[in-house]
């Protein structure tokens, strides 16, 4: 099902934004599955990295210091400057992470998609993504990336009720009946994914929901395995169990060793 809102190119814009640039790039910190993917696997991670959306640079200074190689990829050229002025001795490249011809074949020991990238844009973007991140890899490589879930959206689909109503209530619902009016025409709802309002990626933003189970499937199908998924609170989680207290998950695999490249 193809949503006539396209959020490859309409949630690109909100990241040309000076002020959103802006806010990218006053964070450095790790989040706690961040930080325990990291450690679980220090090894690879002193290898060569991909880090793709690198946006304002929020992991580059963490993973410059220990990597042999380390490439920073976005697809706005107002945050590849940003990171370049922040990090002057980084390497950092605007491009497609759907795309990337210009990275040969079993180039990086370590792909990052961090904290929610891939959801901004559309399904098959997404698949393409996923293929181009297997390509890339080294054989037994570690492709990491954190997604929205959907067993615990907690974006607008209708109105929150509360018994009782605050001025910031009052604010936050006028944000997100603002933000789905916008897109309300571009929302898209499958058995796989579900495209949906998400006023705090952006106003006028759209997010991919995905549970873990599907999301699982949707990694075999796209040939990885080895699948670890995190909490929010880095601690690891079943796959097959509905989580509604984790609004969001990462996830570790490797290209399974018969798929193509």
């Amino acid at each position: 099902m193809t949503s006539p809102f396209d959020p490859t190119v309409t949630n690109r814009e909100h990241y040309l934004v000076d002020e959103v640039v802006a806010e990218y790039t006053a964070s450095d910190r790790l989040n706690e599955p961040e930080k325990q993917i990291i450690a679980n696997h220090a090894d690879e991670f002193r290898g060569a990295v991909l880090d793709l959306g690198v946006g304002g640079g929020r992991t580059s200074s963490h993973l410059m210091a220990t990597a042999s190689t380390y490439v920073g990829l976005d697809f706005s050229p107002a945050m590849v400057e940003a990171c370049r002025r922040r990090y002057p001795t980084g390497t950092f490249v605007r491009g497609d992470a759907s795309d990337l011809h210009t990275f040969g074949d079993h180039t990086f020991d370590v792909v990052l998609f961090s904290f929610n990238g891939i959801d901004t844009v559309d399904h098959p973007t997404r698949l393409r993504i996923l293929a181009e991140a297997r390509r890339v890899l080294v054989p037994g490589g570690l492709f990491v990336f954190s997604f929205h879930s959907r067993d615990a959206r907690g974006h607008i689909k209708a109105l929150r009720l509360t018994t009782r109503p605050t001025l910031a209530w009052a604010r936050t619902q006028m944000r997100n009946v603002a933000s789905w009016w916008r897109v309300r025409g571009g929302q898209v709802e499958t058995d796989e994914y579900a495209l949906w309002s998400d006023p705090e990626a952006g106003p006028g933003c759209l997010t991919y929901f995905i549970t873990k189970l599907d999301q699982f499937d949707q990694l075999i199908a796209a040939g990885f395995d080895e699948i670890s998924m995190y909490d929010f609170n880095g601690r690891p989680v079943v796959v097959e169990a509905p989580d509604r207290r984790s609004f969001w998950f990462y996830v570790t695999c490797r290209p399974t060793s018969t798929s193509s490249s």
